[in-house]
């Protein structure tokens, strides 16, 4: 009874860790996406200012 417990809170707590460690790769991606557009952006910004200054 209380190794069957153990082994399945581990495999709960497995799946949880997996999980988050997808969401943690999701969120870097988006995060890292993000970043480029907003330098992008910025940059986009500099050249319109660069080019009417």
């Amino acid at each position: 009874m209380y190794d069957s417990m153990a082994s399945s809170s581990e495999e709960k707590g497995f799946l949880i860790f997996c999980r988050c460690a997808n969401l943690n790769m999701t969120s870097v991606k988006v995060f890292t996406y993000a970043v480029e557009q907003a330098f992008q952006q910025s940059t986009a910004k500099l050249d319109f200012f660069h080019f009417s200054g």
